[in-house]
């Protein structure tokens, strides 16, 4: 079986964050991306299109 992990931030928050937040929590994603790696869990990571531009459903 395979599993997926979305990750998601409310709109706009990311641009409200200060550098050093923004950092420290792609710096978190990454150490998390690293740890799937090690265990052999990790497949793939890819970034979505904004709300704004892409097609939602909720």
């Amino acid at each position: 079986m395979k599993d997926i992990c979305l990750g998601d931030i409310e709109s706009n928050k990311f641009e409200s964050m200060s550098k050093n937040e923004r950092n420290t929590m792609v710096d978190e994603c990454w150490a998390f991306d690293d740890e799937l790696r090690a265990k052999g869990h990790f497949a793939a990571a890819e970034g979505l299109q904004p709300p704004q531009t892409a097609t939602t459903l909720r």
